[in-house]
C-alpha cells in the first residue's frame, strides 16, 4: 500500500493532468507510479501500481469523456489479485464505492466490483478453482 494519502495521490494526478485519477486511489490499493507529459502539459503515458503488478494507460485524445460525465459504464477493468477477500475488506474499510459484493462466479473466480471517482468499473478477482471454459458457457477460439 502506498504511503501517500489519497489527497497527495489525487494532487499528483491533477498536477500531471492525468485523465485517469484512478491511478491514484489507495482505497483500491492503486498508487500512481509515473506520468510522461506532453510539451503542452498533458499526459501521453501514465502508470500505476497495484501490489506487484503495473497498469499502464495512454492519452485517449481530445475526444475523451469519462463515464462520470457520460453516464453509462464505458469500460470494465479486470484485475487478478492474490487474495480477493482481503482486498475487498480493505477496500470497504477505506470507503471505496462497492458496486457488487465479493461472490463466487461460475468461471472459477471470486470477484467484487468497485467504481472509481471518474466512474470506471474495476473488477477485482482471485482464481479459486479451474473451470473449463465450456463448463460455464464460453466458446474457445480455434487455434488454426
Amino acid at each position: 500500500m502506498s504511503t501517500q494519502t489519497l489527497a497527495e495521490q489525487v494532487e499528483f494526478a491533477e498536477r500531471n493532468h492525468m485523465p485517469f485519477p484512478v491511478l491514484a486511489d489507495p482505497r483500491l490499493e492503486l498508487r500512481a507510479a509515473l506520468a510522461l507529459p506532453t510539451p503542452d502539459g498533458n499526459v501521453w503515458h501514465a502508470s500505476g501500481r497495484i501490489g506487484g503488478g503495473e497498469i499502464m494507460m495512454g492519452d485517449p485524445g481530445d475526444h475523451y469523456r469519462s463515464p462520470k460525465r457520460l453516464g453509462p459504464e464505458t469500460v470494465g477493468i479486470y484485475v487478478i489479485v492474490a487474495v480477493v477477500g482481503a482486498h475487498f475488506e480493505r477496500a470497504k474499510e477505506a470507503a471505496a464505492e462497492i458496486r457488487e459484493e465479493s461472490a463466487d462466479k461460475p468461471y472459477g473466480h471470486r470477484r467484487y466490483t468497485a467504481v472509481d471517482p471518474e466512474g470506471h468499473h474495476w473488477y477485482f478477482a482471485s482464481v479459486i478453482r479451474d473451470v473449463a471454459p465450456e463448463e460455464w458457457g464460453a466458446q474457445v477460439a480455434s487455434r488454426a
